[in-house]
Order: C-alpha cells, then structure tokens, then sequence
C-alpha cells in the first residue's frame, strides 16, 4: 500500500503515509488481541469455509458458465480419446460440485453444532 499511496497522493509525505498505515493496522489489530479466540473462529470461517466455496464457484463457472467445448480445449492439448474427455467433464461438472458442496455442508454443520 505504501508504494501505490505514494504514487496516487503525491501530496502525502512518506512519514503521513506510514503513519495512516500504522493506525489502520493497528484498528484492524485490535479486536483479535482483545479477543484471541477471534483468530480461530476468522481463521475457520475464511481459511476453510471461503476456500471451499471459492473452489466451489470456480467450478462451476467453469463447467456451467462456458460451452463444453471450450472446457474441453483448455484442458487436453494432447488427443486424449473422447471418452476420457467426456469422462473427465462429466467428473468437474457434477461429481466435484456435489463434493465440495457436502464438505461446505458438513463445514457449517459442524460449525453451528
């Protein structure tokens, strides 16, 4: 951050510039040193809960969001048989979803109860 402020507010002495940044740190700092059992339940909630469902919407912005031959063409550059190909799409599209969707599940089950 300090080299793009730097750039954008040329204005900004280098000695404000980190002086800001230091403050907006430490307020983010702030509420895991008086709470520490905040780090656990954050580090739960976006290092397994959003990594699951990012790799969830990538797949499925993948397989559902561009034709199948597209899919197909970006992932074999090798003529593979067919059937592999469609073997492989048909695992991405559906058995890999259904996956990540009941580890997202179990996640937020065990989470809440």
């Amino acid at each position: 951050p300090f080299v793009s402020v730097q750039y954008e507010k040329p204005h900004f002495s280098q000695k404000k510039i980190l002086l800001i940044i230091g403050l907006i740190q430490a307020v983010l700092a702030l509420p895991s040193s008086l709470y520490p059992d905040l780090i656990g339940t954050l580090d739960l909630i976006f290092g397994s809960g959003m990594q699951v469902l990012g790799s969830m919407l990538c797949i499925l912005g993948l397989t559902w969001g561009l034709r199948k031959s597209e899919v197909i063409e970006g992932m074999f550059t090798t003529s593979n048989s067919n059937t592999f190909k469609r073997w492989t799409y048909f695992w991405i599209r559906w058995v890999i979803p259904i996956a990540l969707v009941a580890v997202l599940l179990g996640y937020i089950y065990d989470s809440v109860a």
